[in-house]
């Protein structure tokens, strides 16, 4: 039968003491990623009334559609339909090919002001929706852009109202990224992408924060028109498939530039059910994208993805070298059983602040399947291949 080897009495002491320190600083890290990162972004409250009311800058919202015809038809009035003094909507048809041209038609005769950018399919620009995103970016009227994808709904009228104010923030912000999640359904693919949604928005909000935003979604953000030309679009990573937005976020954030909307009438949710395959194919482009990280942000967040697991390893040591005293293994069984408990209340509350509705006694479970699939995505991003769009 398989058992755990002995330690001799003389080593017993330096071993137990070494693993402890290990586990202790493992473990105050955590503490600090979870009260520096996540509670920061929990704490962070919304703006007054009064404060809304002061800015009134015109807006283009780019809003970004492929063979989406049924969306188009569904989700594009509650887009037309914004409480916002001067605003236009821009939509970029992609190289359509289902009935979206005739739904749009019919779009333009209700909303004669809906601004419609037709992209067809050429040998020169064959690869993706940047170059698409682009011609929204041109022809957008205003200087202060939103961006949003057809298949997805603001949750209230002021949505514009609130992301456009992120970009005060004390000083003017050229960046403002939003919150995105999913309009919930039955069954363990919803539950899975709802959970999906709170860690990673906690992980980029957080980030933002701490002044080392790395990254945007496209369904919920904005920037400046001139920023877009400034940085030259896309071209720093034209080649590359996918990240029209998290890679763009990426090479034109600044300490100091990016600002971040976390108000409830802001919130952005994928409308339509979607399947585990759309969703693990998502999440493989999006962590392909990493590969082209500046090397400093790519080591930080694969040492706070594989954190959680040197805290449970090292307890584990911990607890093997330990057991003989009591003292030390229940202390140290103490402690990891708190940072667990701290993190999924934490997560709880979390799920509270962006209204998620999933319960609390799925968070321990939902949480440790998400920790096996984020560090299978962290191996991933980490053997830098990214995936075609």
């Amino acid at each position: 039968m398989f058992s755990l080897p002995e330690v001799s009495p003389e080593m017993a002491t330096p071993i137990m003491f070494v693993a402890l320190g290990v586990f202790a600083f493992f473990f105050l890290l955590q503490f600090y990623y979870y009260l520096g990162y996540w509670l920061a972004v929990i704490r962070r409250t919304g703006r007054t009334p009064g404060f809304l009311e002061a800015g009134t800058e015109p807006v283009s919202v780019i809003l970004y559609a492929c063979n989406q015809a049924d969306q188009i038809l569904r989700n594009l009035p509650i887009w037309m339909e914004q409480d916002y003094p001067e605003y236009e909507i821009v939509l970029v048809n992609d190289r359509s090919y289902d009935e979206s041209q005739d739904v749009i038609i019919s779009m333009q005769a209700r909303f004669p002001g809906l601004r419609v950018v037709d992209v067809q399919e050429q040998e020169k620009h064959p690869t993706d929706r940047k170059f698409a995103l682009a011609l929204g970016v041109k022809a957008a009227a205003h200087a202060r852009l939103l961006f949003g994808h057809i298949d997805s709904l603001p949750m209230s009228k002021h949505w514009i109202q609130h992301m456009q104010m992120a970009f005060y923030g004390g000083q003017e912000r050229e960046i403002v990224l939003g919150y995105t999640g999913y309009i919930p359904y039955p069954g363990l693919t919803s539950a899975i992408m709802q959970w999906d949604a709170l860690c990673e928005n906690l992980r980029l909000f957080g980030h933002t924060i701490r002044r080392r935003a790395y990254a945007g979604d496209g369904r919920n953000m904005g920037y400046l028109k001139g920023l877009f030309f400034f940085r030259k679009g896309f071209i720093a990573h034209v080649r590359h498939p996918s990240g029209e937005d998290d890679l763009f976020v990426h090479v034109a954030a600044t300490p100091k530039n990016v600002g971040i909307c976390l108000d409830a009438p802001a919130f952005v949710r994928i409308s339509e059910e979607k399947t585990y395959q759309w969703f693990w194919k998502r999440k493989l482009k999006y962590v392909g994208n990493r590969s082209l990280f500046r090397s400093g942000d790519q080591s930080v967040l694969t040492f706070w993805a594989w954190n959680p697991w040197l805290v449970f390893l090292s307890a584990l040591l911990t607890a093997w070298v330990a057991y003989p005293q009591p003292l030390f293994f229940w202390g140290m069984v103490s402690a990891f059983a708190v940072q667990m408990l701290v993190r999924w209340i934490l997560l709880s509350v979390a799920m509270r602040r962006f209204q998620i509705p999933l319960s609390f006694l799925m968070t321990p479970v939902l949480d440790l399947f998400y920790l096996v699939l984020s560090l299978i995505w962290t191996i991933r991003a980490s053997a830098g291949r990214p995936v075609d769009s």
